[in-house]
């Protein structure tokens, strides 16, 4: 209550955590804190116990200095359902990609069956900043049925950063065994880059046993056009020389 702004942001952060009995009173009241810090913190806090309070949404949709923005959505992260997924949105609109990465992250656990989600992610996926593509393909990945996976895929692993693909491999191998199709035909994408980036997806997806899949991959795909090279080869008549 009389420490310095930001260091009474971060305790509020902390003390907020705990849906306790009162938190919504508490935050309602330090909504009209000279803070901003201290403000988004409650306005999120609020919206954790009452999605639609209006004080608490006018809040988090003013403009907000990249400080506070990314204290609110230290808190907004923790949002279990869709209520949140709008306000998300507007934050993730950002002028400042730390903020934009820290929205799409924040939607972690909001992001259940909200169309307006995924129309967010796929256009974050095409931003210039690298941290901001991989937050917005991570999305992508939770909110993608397994069985529409190889474009999402495509595109995390031969991703032009190498921070991007080694979070991609990381996303995908969370999936375990339903990503392995996809990661595999990455396999044989014509980018090494996408290549490595799926064998360490499926070193992480399998473990042991990826070796054994990508051996059977080499031998159906590479070592088969190698093979039918050579008899191609052996079968066309020896050049003459003149």
């Amino acid at each position: 209550e009389t420490g310095p702004p930001g260091l009474r942001r971060i305790a509020l952060e902390h003390a907020f955590t705990t849906a306790a009995p009162g938190r919504a009173a508490r935050a309602r009241a330090l909504l009209a804190d000279p803070d901003e810090g201290v403000r988004c913190v409650a306005a999120a806090a609020l919206l954790l116990d009452a999605p639609d309070d209006p004080a608490a949404r006018a809040v988090l949709t003013a403009t907000l200095s990249p400080d506070a923005a990314i204290g609110a959505l230290a808190m907004l992260r923790q949002a279990t359902g869709r209520d949140i997924a709008a306000i998300l949105r507007t934050i993730g609109a950002h002028p400042d990609p730390a903020v934009r990465a820290a929205a799409l992250a924040a939607a972690e656990n909001s992001a259940a069956g909200d169309r307006g989600l995924l129309d967010w992610a796929e256009q974050a996926a095409a931003d210039p900043v690298p941290d901001v593509r991989r937050a917005a393909l991570a999305l992508r990945v939770r909110l993608t049925p397994a069985a529409r996976l190889d474009d999402i895929t495509a595109r995390f692993l031969g991703d032009p950063s190498p921070e991007v693909r080694h979070a991609g491999a990381q996303a995908l191998a969370a999936l375990g065994a339903a990503a392995v199709p996809a990661i595999c035909r990455q396999l044989h994408s014509a980018r090494e880059e996408a290549q490595i980036a799926a064998i360490d997806a499926l070193g992480a997806a399998l473990g042991p046993a990826a070796g054994e899949r990508l051996l059977a991959e080499l031998r159906d795909g590479v070592f088969a056009r190698i093979g039918a090279n050579r008899r191609l080869t052996r079968a066309r008549p020896a050049e003459t020389e003149i």
